[in-house]
């Protein structure tokens, strides 16, 4: 009955691809990885695994092959492994007997631990530093309120700055409350912006849009229920390749990872730039050299990795457990994410740390003029390009530049996708890996 239903979902959000040009395919397939039946992609009722299921069936439409070592017979493209986070499934939060919205107006943070707490006073602590906590009663069993960052007087003093520099960060204000005895913390913030950690504490704590406050910055009386879990989650990269005519035994890598944030009782993360852009991409990408005529001198490995915002576990057990093409034989990684902006240029990270395809790479787009500039940094481990580089592999992970601000946030989804350069970076990513394959232009 599950799949009679995927291909069901599949039908009603697809048409035949060779009468769409790649910006339509782009936004078709954007537009189901970002839709409401994904569940945002993430860990509560299948969410990444319906968005898998999806991948997998257009990498099977293209003809690509499963990699040795990699699936089952249900699940031929599947690469399965398993990782822990903590996982939110219900919460709530009551102001001032105003009951807030979830996603909108509050969020639970990535740490929170359970609890249900019922409508009580709240004693304010300022940020959240010491010198914030002396100047108040036991809060010990109390819910406490507090801001976020560090107060004007500190970031203004170089030298209270540097005393308070640790306290810049919630997970040391949470060590203090716990050090307290608190029951329950409230942050005030600017932007929400959710995400997954291994640890949680030991009392709920939620986020709080300061702008969405039933009294202006102030918050006297509160009640939340949060029910978080910290869970052992089995999850799979979705692994294709295509054959190289000349060169099958050597390897490009192109990937992009396909999860995202899930949801927060009624609020879907829906993840469309982040990164449901940038697996259409590689969708699209497949499709195209999956084209009798546009067959690849080299191997193309086609990896959409799962669980890259819990914090890379996708990549890293590719890498370090079961890389289902053998990294020597790799030659290089293009990683894609939050492609759907592109109209001031897009960003190569790590390609300071390999000049020479990141110049390739320049020299090809001044060629199409694809987007307006190549801005380069060092490697960072912000993406599935990551274990690749410390693996001795080439990779370069890119990111466009501009569009609008969302980011792990419910407005991210796909009505604010403008795909601006989306038809531009798929001829440029396609033009770049044919000229890494090429052995009179190849980077060194």
């Amino acid at each position: 009955m599950k799949y009679l239903l995927f291909l069901l979902f599949s039908a009603l959000y697809l048409t035949p691809l060779a009468q769409t040009s790649v910006l339509e395919q782009g936004r078709k397939h954007a537009q189901a990885l970002a839709s409401p039946d994904m569940k945002g992609r993430g860990y509560q009722e299948d969410g990444h695994f319906i968005a898998a299921r999806y991948i997998a069936d257009r990498f099977a439409e293209y003809g690509l092959q499963p990699l040795p070592g990699v699936g089952s017979d249900d699940y031929p493209y599947f690469q399965t492994f398993s990782f822990a986070t903590n996982l939110v499934s219900d919460l709530s939060l009551t102001l001032e007997k105003e009951q807030m919205e979830e996603g909108r107006q509050f969020i639970a943070s990535s740490v929170t631990g359970r609890g249900e707490i019922d409508l009580a006073k709240v004693v304010d602590v300022g940020h959240g530093l010491p010198t914030d906590y002396k100047k108040k009663k036991s809060v010990k069993g109390k819910m406490v309120v507090m801001r976020d960052g560090l107060p004007e007087k500190v970031a203004g003093s170089e030298t209270l700055k540097e005393k308070y520099k640790d306290f810049r960060y919630l997970d040391r204000k949470l060590a203090l409350a716990h050090q307290l005895g608190v029951e329950g913390v409230i942050v005030l913030k600017k932007k929400l912006t959710a995400g997954f950690r291994p640890m949680p504490v030991d009392f709920p704590v939620v986020e709080v849009l300061i702008d969405e406050l039933p009294k202006k910055n102030k918050v006297k009386k509160a009640a939340m229920n949060v029910q978080a879990q910290l869970k052992r989650i089995q999850t799979q990269n979705v692994v294709g390749m295509i054959k190289g005519k000349t060169h099958p035994d050597s390897a490009i890598v192109l990937c992009g990872h396909y999860d995202h944030l899930g949801m927060q009782g009624n609020a879907i993360f829906y993840g469309g730039n982040d990164n449901a852009s940038g697996t259409s991409l590689l969708i699209t990408l497949a499709e195209h050299f999956s084209k009798p005529e546009n067959q690849p001198d080299y191997s193309l490995v086609f990896i959409a990795f799962g669980a890259e915002e819990a914090g890379l576990h996708g990549s890293r057990y590719y890498v370090k457990d079961a890389p289902a093409f053998p990294l020597e034989q790799t030659s290089f990684v293009l990683n894609m994410d939050l492609m759907a902006n592109g109209d001031e240029g897009i960003t190569a990270v790590a390609g300071a740390q390999f000049p020479a395809h990141r110049d390739l790479l320049r020299q090809t787009n001044d060629r199409l003029e694809a987007v307006p500039k190549v801005k380069s940094q060092g490697n960072r481990r912000n993406s599935d390009h990551y274990y690749f580089t410390e693996a001795g592999v080439p990779a370069i992970f890119i990111f466009t530049l501009g569009g609008p601000p969302h980011y792990h946030d419910i407005y991210d989804n796909y009505e604010n996708m403008q795909f601006s350069k989306f038809a531009e970076i798929h001829e440029l990513f396609v033009e770049y890996v044919e000229a890494l394959m090429d052995p009179n232009v190849t980077a060194k």
